[in-house]
């Protein structure tokens, strides 16, 4: 790769040149002509050479093709034992949420229903100062999602036909439902005013939000098209639009009474982790880039609503009623 290519592939990935949550690809034009001007002063040799140069270039990267940002995902990464968080000792715990620079956790005692979270001052130390609310007015046994800086949560109210947002100032505070704060606007309006019109028999189940909060993905059930939606924006503070049908295949969609429930989603948003209910096993789902449906699956055994971190490094999850984190080795 030549040495202008590789700079704006990294300049790509520094400045996010493309408006998609998923990857940029970054090319030269391959039908670009030779640039004929020639200059007609003392250096005009030198500019000539100069663009001749830069074409020469451009015409070697047409050749290799379009330089693709690598997933952050790897399928063929390898991942230590789980350690165990020491959270909510002696209490059974789901995972609900690891906020994208893992200093805020969300998890759920099935057992109450009551919603737990806590932070920490850097991903390198142990949570502490564990708060919680009543989620008896929530959707039961749904988990909740966290905003990329742990500062807002979305939860699925009774019914699972509309999202509830819980919000903070700074980390460390408590989380209070969202109108009662000074905050921009409600990002969820229009999904709810979505969630609304749809049938009665029909409602939102495993609200997931990705890594950098651009992607929001849930399982729509009931209804004559059960199956994930997925919502993607440009950026973390404006609103969400409608949700859409995502990867509409048989390996993510409900078989029988066998649901297969989304937890997690990469920060470019090309590897849905989800748990099957069918083989009770987790997975991972990869998409190519811009891909509608997964290409390849990866089977993960007993990571219960697992979820990665911003570039994979670490996975979090719950097993045995304890909230974990296993990284890639």
């Amino acid at each position: 790769m030549t040495a202008r290519l590789l700079w704006l592939a990294v300049g790509c990935v520094a400045l996010g040149c493309s408006s998609e949550t998923r990857p940029a690809v970054a090319k030269f034009d391959s039908g670009a002509a030779a640039d004929s001007s020639v200059a007609t002063g003392d250096d005009g040799g030198a500019e000539a050479s100069v663009d001749a140069a830069f074409d020469a270039e451009k015409m070697d990267a047409a050749e290799a093709g379009p330089f693709i940002v690598p997933a952050a995902c790897d399928p063929g990464a390898k991942y230590g034992a789980g350690v165990s968080l020491g959270l909510g000792v002696g209490q059974i715990k789901q995972l609900s949420a690891i906020a994208d620079d893992e200093r805020t956790i969300a998890w759920i005692t099935p057992s109450d229903g009551v919603i737990h979270y806590a932070d920490r001052l850097k991903n390198s130390v142990t949570f502490a100062g564990e708060q919680t609310f009543d989620g008896s007015a929530l959707a039961p046994g749904e988990r909740v999602a966290l905003e990329p800086a742990g500062l807002v949560l979305y939860a699925l109210a009774s019914g699972g036909r509309a999202i509830v947002q819980y919000a903070r100032s700074a980390p460390g505070d408590a989380l209070s439902v969202a109108p009662n704060l000074a905050l921009p606007m409600v990002t969820v309006a229009q999904l709810n005013a979505q969630l609304a019109a749809m049938p009665p028999a029909e409602r939102l189940s495993d609200l997931t939000i990705g890594a950098v909060g651009l992607a929001l993905v849930a399982r729509h059930v009931g209804g004559q098209a059960p199956g994930l939606l997925r919502a993607d924006r440009m950026m973390a503070s404006v609103w969400w639009p409608p949700l859409a049908e995502f990867a509409a295949q048989g390996e993510l969609v409900q078989s029988g009474n066998s649901a297969r429930r989304p937890s997690g989603l990469s920060s470019d948003a090309r590897a849905l982790f989800y748990f099957d209910e069918l083989t009770a096993t987790a997975k991972i789902a990869y998409f190519d880039v811009d891909a509608p449906k997964a290409s390849v699956f990866v089977d993960r055994g007993a990571w219960g609503r697992a979820q990665p971190n911003r570039d994979c490094s670490k996975v979090y999850y719950d097993a045995g009623g304890d909230l974990l984190v296993a990284a890639r080795l």
